[in-house]
């Protein structure tokens, strides 16, 4: 193949772009991004040693003494004892609960 000559004007530009192109670009992490790196990095360690500390001593004392029957009760209590407050409420036609309902029924019914 035959080079190609360069006009008489341009003697040395294709050298230096050749220069210019095998340039290697700087290492992007500097500064803030190094700081964001590191810091991504103290939390992902502060989170890997929770998750470790949950699974070895945390998650035995559990199966160890389970609570999970007594939450049961009083979530269950507490839930009839609101219903029983929501019925008293209720019951009377002229109770205030009643009133707001009507008011919401009659609002979308127009």
């Amino acid at each position: 193949m035959a080079k190609k000559k360069t006009p008489p004007g341009f003697d040395g530009f294709k050298e230096v772009l050749d220069i210019v192109e095998t340039k290697k670009e700087p290492s992007p992490i500097k500064g803030k991004e190094g700081y964001a790196v590191y810091s991504f990095l103290e939390q992902e360690q502060k989170r890997l040693t929770s998750l470790d500390d949950l699974f070895t001593n945390k998650y035995n004392n559990i199966k160890r003494y389970p609570q999970t029957e007594k939450l049961l009760v009083n979530e269950i209590y507490k839930r009839n004892m609101l219903k029983d407050q929501l019925f008293e409420k209720l019951k009377y036609g002229d109770s205030p609960l009643n009133k707001h309902f009507e008011q919401i029924f009659n609002s979308a019914f127009k």
